[in-house]
């Protein structure tokens, strides 16, 4: 779609200025049918002097590049644990303490060290407690749910350029926990994507494309109807509470998840705070989704430099731009919502000149 192509670009330009980041790309898809609406990389080149442009611009990081994805990862974790039963979104967590298991430590970014529940958690993007869930799997489980998903094996969507996954063929207790909060295996942003529209829209994995007649299978089933409207309540609480509040819009119910993963480095990740790669990944409408929109961002700078402050904002002003173009209106009074808007520009305006 052109439009939500040139929007996209558009907000992602603008992303990378006010974060001071070194790159930034994003994809839209209908999750209801698996439609790529939108695919962006920058920094890109102008096609028209393809031999001139940078190399580096020559890499199509949205379906080529495969990432660890951080704690968008854990909206696969959530689901696959309320779809087998082994919690819902009020099972206590034990989250008063790291978990050690061998030469590992699993900790929280933001430590608050208690007993929540499922949903707290979740909105509190807690690695320990994704990891107490997955802990819970049988033997096995994880790699099949993730497989159902289309996040094991590489993904054509009819472009030349096809990412492949990247991980250890181990999914012991070590690995099944660190998967769960995104750790330990790679995927390519649409593949991210389409698992996400698969677990907010009718539970069936659709095969991206981008082309309508482009040769398909039938979707298959993931989870069910039950498990999706918990999944998308989950989603609308950390857009409401957690943190991904920056991607709140006035008239809009909106969810989504935020994510901030270290990056890959010799010898381990990376533990420089501006070398970080911040996503959001959400939906709008949540009740009935429209349009997921996945973002990520690499390396920006502090104090935008978390998922929730770097790329949830970018959602959030694509989301502002698109709706109209494509019939999503706000139920919202339009004075009072111009009022509003008004508002909080200069609340940001004064904050940014504060910084």
């Amino acid at each position: 779609d052109v439009r939500l192509q040139g929007q996209l670009r558009h907000v992602l330009l603008e992303n990378i200025e006010r974060t001071e980041a070194k790159a930034s790309w994003g994809v839209a898809t209908n999750p209801k049918t698996g439609e790529v609406l939108a695919l962006v990389s920058l920094p890109d080149y102008d096609p028209n002097h393809y031999g001139e442009a940078d190399e580096e611009t020559w890499f199509n990081k949205a379906v080529y590049g495969a990432y660890e994805m951080g704690s968008t990862f854990k909206i696969f974790t959530m689901a696959e644990g309320l779809e087998e039963g082994y919690v819902d979104a009020e099972t206590p967590l034990d989250i008063t303490k790291p978990i050690r298991i061998g030469r590992f430590t699993i900790n929280d970014s933001h430590p608050k060290y208690k007993i929540m529940t499922m949903r707290e958690a979740f909105r509190r993007s807690s690695n320990i407690g994704a990891a107490r869930v997955a802990d819970l799997f049988e033997e096995g489980a994880q790699e099949m749910f993730f497989a159902k998903l289309g996040l094991l094996t590489p993904l054509n969507i009819g472009l030349k350029e096809i990412g492949r996954p990247r991980y250890h063929n181990r999914w012991g207790r070590v690995q099944t926990m660190t998967r769960a909060f995104g750790h330990g295996l790679a995927v390519t942003p649409v593949q991210m994507a389409a698992g996400v529209g698969a677990v907010v829209s009718d539970g069936y994995y659709k095969h991206p494309h981008i082309v309508k007649d482009f040769d398909m299978n039938e979707p298959t089933f993931v989870v069910g109807s039950e498990t999706v409207l918990e999944v998308k309540d989950l989603l609308r609480n950390v857009v409401e509470e957690g943190t991904g509040r920056r991607a709140q819009l006035e008239g809009y119910e909106i969810g989504g998840k935020t994510g901030t993963a270290e990056k890959s480095v010799a010898g381990g990740y990376s533990k420089d705070d501006n070398n970080n790669l911040a996503s959001f990944v959400g939906v709008v409408p949540v009740e009935d989704p429209e349009i997921l929109a996945l973002i990520m961002v690499d390396s920006p700078k502090y104090p935008n430099n978390q998922g929730g402050s770097a790329a949830a904002p970018a959602f959030r002003k694509f989301v502002g731009r698109i709706a109209p173009m494509i019939g999503l209106r706000p139920n919202v009074n339009p004075l009072d919502f111009m009022k509003k808007e008004t508002k909080r520009m200069a609340e940001n305006e004064t904050v940014r000149n504060t910084w």
